[in-house]
């Protein structure tokens, strides 16, 4: 499991309780096979006015890097839109490739790195300066490959707060709900309740290191080159 961290009053004697409650929900999702892709989602929570902690909001399902190297003339791919059945041409930054806040911050940071170590990989061979993965960089595209897998089964929330047991929350602005997430804390409102993609970025952590490491049983992998750009396959 991820280390988790939970915001709880000073000396509040029900702190073990919240953490208790947190562990068990989440073991309780994580019993579960891994989710289909949803079509449906509920709608994301809204941040402050202006976002000024500069929390994501669009949230890349596939990342931008990756997709740029497909990119035409002018600057679309062409993708097929399997919701409405349809072939279309998207920027990198279409909506059809994003979540819309469906985990938390840290998770999103967490994202990142990975997604920098694989471009750190990849680069190069689409520099066309390397052809070849070398078995020290294997783990980087074993965990990217986790991440994008992952990432599509919970890109979409069905509701927006879940509710924990035995435990009373707090009452927290919006401003400190948010300074609380931008520095890693998890957080229980009054009643109980907890932000969805806080449960959802824990147990997306956990999904994405274990099939990583399913991955590392598989011997090895290969670049492929296409008509425009390289992929790591």
């Amino acid at each position: 499991m991820p280390v988790v961290r939970i915001a709880c009053k000073e000396n509040d004697p029900n702190s073990a309780m919240a953490a208790a409650a947190v562990m068990a929900r989440t073991l309780g999702m994580l019993s579960q096979p891994v989710a289909k892709p949803s079509a449906i989602g509920s709608r994301p929570e809204k941040t402050q006015p202006k976002n000024p902690n500069e929390l994501t909001i669009k949230q890349h399902v596939f990342p931008v890097r990756c997709i740029e190297p497909f990119v035409g003339q002018r600057r679309q791919v062409a993708v097929f839109d399997m919701l409405r059945g349809k072939h279309r041409h998207a920027k990198p930054d279409d909506h059809i490739f994003c979540a819309m806040r469906a985990w938390d911050q840290p998770t999103e940071m967490h994202m990142k790195h990975i997604e920098d170590s694989f471009q750190a990989v990849v680069r190069p061979i689409l520099h066309g300066k390397v052809n070849s993965i070398a078995s020290s960089q294997k783990r980087h595209i074993d965990s990217m490959f986790a991440l994008w897998y992952m990432r599509t089964r919970y890109r979409r929330l069905d509701a927006q707060e879940v509710q924990l047991g035995g435990i009373e929350g707090n009452e927290l602005t919006l401003a400190e709900e948010e300074s609380l997430e931008k520095n890693g804390y998890l957080f229980a409102r009054a009643g109980g309740k907890m932000p969805a993609r806080q449960l959802n970025g824990v147990q997306l952590h956990k999904r994405m290191a274990d099939y990583a490491r399913d991955l590392a049983a598989v011997d090895g992998w290969a670049s492929f080159t296409r008509r425009v750009g390289s992929l790591a396959a």
